[in-house]
């Protein structure tokens, strides 16, 4: 039916729409894998151009010269029969006589002329009945005496042939002749005539072969005599050099190619949120470099202006505006070392304390700790001495310089069992006094994949974000985090994405700055200054909020503003260690 049949091509053409799609996507990838390795792929060409001339440059200097022969029949062969023989094929005469060429009659008369037999190539010159005799040397002048030497002793032996083969027939003609007249001596009436008639024909034969022995021609002779050449065939950097870039551009490219088809590291936001299957509520711009004077720093407090700094100030409005009740502590941790997640904790920090937030920042990587460093703080004090009951925890407490709402609780000194003392009462209760104190708590803990830490701090929090950075961490970490995140029923709520290039990050894609006169935000600004108005971008499968609550800390409602940590002179005093 007509209405059928029309229903068939569009479901084909829709389902050809995808394929099609996808085929511009992976193309598209292809060429972007292509232009991010373009300054590998540019030394690479460099570095094959410079050897294939240097090796080029290091040949000895090569001239050639070339001379070149009219091949012909024989003239014997004309002389005995002119006109009723068939003249052989070119391509066949000449490849008989390029064979002559390279013959041992050739090559003694060369001996004879030079001293030595040098090698020369013989080749057809064109559709002509013509042999190109190319000779190779060290000089110009030996070169084109090579080549002429093989021509003047091919046309000779030839010559030789020829006068040979004219003597042969002479005799042979001869003699023939002699014995028709003997015959014509004995006959008698009309039986003379036909031996007259043979006789004179072997005369004219004989008379023709007699003027071409005098004449000396016949099967060749020179055509063109190697002239002296001007320039050498070899050594030729610029030209093999030409030849290496183009050889080492196509290989270099073909390279770039088949990297980027087994490379599965995250390109984009897009990709990572596909894998993951959580919302990714961060994208962070490449900075050039995230330490100074040989220790790593914060770019929120050093660069307030840059956009790594945006980036962090958006990524912290959509934590808040995250529609997750009651959430007061959160987990930052990675599939793998490297990934960016301590420095994405100390600038998300940052960031919410300078949106008024009371902001508690405790390291749980008891393993290669880092937050302090960040913070120019000491390790001596600690998570793990308000473990062990060395010391309370609003000694272990640091506030960081100029940040009234922001403090540190560094790892302390190193245990030599992590994951036990992770996963003791003791840690529940200590975390549980941060949460008491802080509006919020931000947990730098270890990568997800190499110790299992990451999943027993994954217990105690309210939240864990999965830190991953473009171009390093491949697709397969980030399910195997995901998977183990998953099966301890990990609270994963989102991923952010470190080293994000200008189609994921928003900030250095469009350079937005603070509006402030000194590129910052005024730090202690209540959570009531920010405007009413205000639309974070979140992704859509995490928007929503809780009607008449009021929204005062990360991601949840309150009825009532959250208890702050004490102001401290120097440090926050101690929450109450009852137990």
């Amino acid at each position: 039916m007509p209405g059928g049949s029309a229903v068939g091509r569009d479901r084909r053409y829709h389902s050809q729409v995808p394929a099609a799609q996808g085929a511009e996507r992976r193309a598209w990838q292809y060429l972007q894998g292509i232009w991010r390795r373009r300054v590998a792929i540019v030394l690479a060409v460099l570095v094959i151009v410079g050897f294939s001339m240097v090796i080029s440059s290091s040949r000895a200097t090569v001239y050639r010269a070339t001379a070149e022969v009219l091949v012909q029949t024989s003239g014997v062969e004309v002389a005995l029969d002119p006109g009723s023989r068939p003249r052989p094929e070119p391509e066949r005469l000449v490849e008989t006589e390029i064979r002559i060429l390279a013959s041992p009659a050739v090559k003694e008369a060369v001996r004879i002329a030079l001293g030595e037999v040098p090698e020369v190539t013989g080749r057809p010159a064109g559709d002509a009945d013509v042999i190109a005799i190319d000779a190779e040397a060290g000089g110009a002048e030996r070169a084109a005496t090579v080549a002429n030497a093989y021509a003047d002793a091919y046309v000779s032996v030839r010559r030789q042939q020829t006068d040979d083969a004219a003597a042969a027939a002479t005799t042979e003609i001869q003699k023939r002749i002699s014995e028709l007249q003997g015959q014509i001596d004995a006959a008698q009436g009309p039986a003379r005539e036909p031996l007259v008639t043979q006789q004179s024909a072997l005369r004219q034969q004989l008379d023709r072969l007699q003027v071409l022995r005098a004449v000396r021609s016949g099967a060749a002779q020179v055509v063109t005599s190697a002239a002296l050449p001007t320039s050498p065939v070899s050594p030729r950097p610029g030209r093999a050099g030409l030849l290496a870039g183009l050889v080492g551009l196509a290989l270099a490219v073909a390279v770039a190619a088949l990297l980027e088809r087994i490379d599965d590291s995250l390109r984009t936001k897009d990709q990572l949120q596909r894998v993951a299957g959580v919302p990714v509520i961060g994208t962070i711009p490449t900075v050039g470099s995230y330490s100074s004077l040989g220790r790593p720093t914060v770019v929120s407090l050093t660069t307030p202006r840059s956009p790594a700094t945006e980036a962090y100030r958006t990524l912290r409005t959509t934590v808040q505006f995250l529609p997750l009740d009651g959430v007061t502590m959160i987990q930052v941790t990675s599939p793998t070392a490297g990934d960016g997640k301590t420095t994405t904790l100390a600038n998300l920090g940052v960031a919410l304390a300078r949106a008024g937030q009371q902001v508690a920042l405790v390291c749980c990587d008891l393993r290669r700790p880092k937050l302090h460093e960040f913070f120019g703080m000491t390790n001596d004090v600690g998570f793990t001495s308000v473990l062990l009951g060395k010391v309370p925890l609003s000694a272990a407490l640091q506030q960081v310089p100029d940040q009234d709402r922001l403090y540190v609780l560094a790892s302390g000194p190193l245990p030599p069992n992590p994951s036990e003392l992770l996963s003791s009462r003791r840690a529940r209760e200590v975390l549980a006094s941060l949460r008491a104190e802080a509006e919020v708590v931000l947990i730098d803990s270890p990568p997800v994949l190499p110790v299992s830490d990451a999943m027993i701090i994954a217990g105690l929090v309210d939240v864990t974000f999965l830190v991953c950075a473009a171009d390093r961490t491949s697709t397969r970490d980030v399910l195997r985090a995901v998977e183990q995140l998953r099966q301890v029923e990990a609270p994963l709520a989102g991923a952010i994405l470190n080293g994000a290039g200008p189609e994921s990050a928003y900030g250095g894609k469009y350079g937005y700055e603070a509006l402030d006169g000194r590129g910052a935000e005024p730090a202690g600004r209540p959570p009531s200054a920010r405007p009413a108005k205000a639309k974070p971008v979140v992704p859509e499968a995490t928007r929503g909020e809780v009607p008449g609550m009021e929204r005062d800390t990360v991601g949840g409602s309150r009825s009532k503003p959250p208890r702050a940590l004490r102001p401290a002179k120097p440090r926050p005093p101690a929450p109450s260690q009852s137990k």
